[in-house]
């Protein structure tokens, strides 16, 4: 996956060569991982959380902090028994600076902080991933969903051309009294639908395209005709079993799920050491001189080393709610990898059976468009020789127009269903881009 992004993102330097043709479907998802704001803002919190890693490992190491101090005192003093070597009122200026040092012999704690850390950023790097997936996915539906477009919008053109040519025809043959007016009417008003079925493909050709372009960041350019005779994309392994194998041990949405698991199992280990005593090694340096007092100016020095036993007695119950909390929410942790196992190999078994359903589609709408045409070609012949009427022709039309539109989504449904079956199994790869651009030249 991450290979797969890298290559990608690659193209990134050359904006002039995809300005200069029609981009493919590798492309489109090159420039829709570059630009996605979703992408980035996952990318920002992942190196965000990869930071914890180093947050929790400061709480092991050693904390050193320097101390200063400038006072300015003013003391009167007032004797039940004066002497006459105590002053009443002393001023002195009084300077203290040290050093202080700590460093975690035992903490738990701190522990599980450090290993929290850790299962963030590996957490945060699939929640990525995830990212990545999702926004490969959007870019291919977008980018198929412009090719589908096109395809009708080329069938519906075809279609007014036809229409028109019969609408003259037909119009013609009712001014020299060869045909009634109803025939003429007929033909013009088939002329007008075709029009105006044209005008909607055009339409939903350019609410396509917008959605790509928003999702690209940029105006782009996708000219693909669908051909006849498209063979079917090629599934590697074959069955369903190993695909659901492969999904229960790569899918990300598992892998986060199972992330969440050690998660609760670790805030049950931070929970614990809430409870446990905790040891530190101290010690300390310190140097604070007066520089006038009862006795004259003075110089202290202080030197400190030791070690401090903090051990909980009492928190009124917060330290055992906390264990039982990290206990029931592994178990929800839990329930939702069982759960999230469920929903992938049900979606692995929809991908897979929409994959296999539009196989045979396409089989079946490449025959079906083939007999569409020789019929539309056999019924303009009949009808050059009046074997047929000019109604029969505009059926056969529509019949092929119909055919097309079909055969085409099709295509675009088998293509989608393949790189669903992938992302799934979280196994897309450049190769299935370039399988899905052959598939559809």
């Amino acid at each position: 996956m991450k290979k797969f992004i890298f290559f990608l993102s690659c193209l990134s330097v050359t904006p002039t060569a995809w300005a200069a043709e029609a981009l493919s479907l590798k492309e489109s998802v090159a420039r829709a991982l570059v630009h996605a704001p979703a992408l980035q803002a996952a990318q920002a919190a992942r190196d965000a959380a990869q930071e914890s890693v180093v947050l929790g490992q400061a709480q092991l190491l050693p904390y050193v902090a320097g101390t200063a101090s400038l006072t300015r005192r003013n003391q009167d003093f007032s004797y039940d028994r004066p002497a006459a070597f105590l002053r009443p009122t002393v001023r002195n200026n009084e300077r203290s600076y040290g050093i202080q040092a700590s460093q975690p012999l035992f903490d738990l704690s701190k522990w599980a902080n450090y290993k929290q850390g850790q299962l963030l950023a590996a957490s945060s790097e699939l929640q990525l991933d995830l990212q990545r997936q999702q926004t490969i996915l959007q870019a291919a539906a977008a980018w198929l969903n412009v090719t589908r477009a096109q395809a009708t919008l080329d069938a519906a053109k075809s279609s007014e051309q036809t229409m028109q040519k019969l609408a003259r025809q037909a119009k013609v043959s009712f001014e020299i009294g060869i045909s009634s007016v109803n025939e003429s009417l007929a033909a013009q008003s088939r002329h007008d639908l075709a029009t105006s079925q044209r005008i909607r493909a055009q339409q939903g050709l350019l609410q396509a395209q917008a959605q790509l372009d928003s999702l690209l960041g940029q105006k782009t350019d996708v000219i693909v005709h669908i051909k006849p005779h498209t063979a079917p994309l090629q599934l590697e392994p074959q069955k369903l079993e190993d695909w659901q194998q492969r999904a229960e041990a790569h899918a990300l949405g598992i892998k986060l799920n199972e992330q969440a698991v050690s998660m609760a199992d670790n805030n049950h280990l931070q929970a614990l050491g809430s409870a446990m005593p905790t040891v530190q090694l101290v010690a300390g340096w310190n140097k604070t001189t007066a520089s006038d007092g009862s006795f004259g100016g003075s110089t202290v020095k202080t030197t400190a080393i030791g070690i401090e036993l903090n051990a909980p007695f009492y928190a009124g119950g917060a330290l055992s709610a906390k264990r039982r909390q990290a206990i029931q929410e592994k178990v929800k942790a839990e329930y939702n990898v069982a759960e999230t196992k469920r929903t992938v190999r049900l979606a692995i078994q929809q991908a897979w059976l929409g994959l296999q359903t539009t196989t045979a589609e396409i089989a079946s709408l490449d025959s079906a468009l083939n007999s569409a045409k020789s019929a539309k070609k056999a019924t303009e012949a009949g009808f050059e020789v009046g074997l047929r009427n000019i109604t029969d022709v505009m059926d056969a039309n529509d019949r092929l127009l119909t055919a097309k539109q079909a055969y085409a989504d099709a295509i675009a449904r088998h293509a989608m269903a393949f790189l669903q079956l992938h992302a799934t199994a979280g196994e897309v790869s450049s190769h299935d881009m370039e399988a899905i651009d052959r598939l559809m030249r």
